[in-house]
C-alpha cells in the first residue's frame, strides 16, 4: 500500500478524514474549506467530486435528497468555469445540513 501525500505533505487519507470529521461535527467551516482545497489541489477534479458524492450519499442523502441535483449543477458549473467556488458552496451546504449515518453504517456492515 502506497501512502499518497498532498501538496503540503499531509497524508491524503488524513486530509479526507479531517474534512469529514469537521463536516459531520460542524466544527469549523473554514477548516472544511482548507481541507477540501488541500485535497482538490493535490488530486484532480474527478477525485474531488467523487469524494463529495461519497460523503453526500453516506451521510446526507437520506435527509437531503434534493441536494443531489444541486451537486450535479455545481459539478457542471465547475467543469465549465473551473472556479473552486462551486466546490466550496457544496461544502458550505453540507456543513449546515442534517446528517444521517444509516447508509454509511449499512455499507460498512455489508462490505465488511
Amino acid at each position: 500500500m502506497t501512502i499518497k501525500f498532498t501538496r503540503y505533505l499531509y497524508n491524503e487519507d488524513e486530509v479526507k478524514l479531517t474534512l469529514l470529521e469537521n463536516l459531520l461535527n460542524q466544527k469549523n467551516l473554514k477548516e472544511c474549506y482548507f481541507w477540501i482545497y488541500e485535497y482538490y489541489m493535490s488530486s484532480n477534479v474527478e477525485d474531488t467530486f467523487e469524494f463529495i458524492y461519497k460523503i453526500y450519499y453516506d451521510f446526507y442523502g437520506l435527509k437531503n435528497p434534493k441536494f443531489e441535483r444541486k451537486i450535479n449543477k455545481y459539478y457542471k458549473q465547475f467543469t465549465n468555469d473551473n472556479d473552486i467556488k462551486s466546490i466550496l458552496i457544496i461544502i458550505k451546504h453540507l456543513f449546515k445540513y442534517e446528517k444521517d449515518n444509516t447508509i454509511f453504517v449499512l455499507r460498512k456492515y455489508w462490505t465488511g
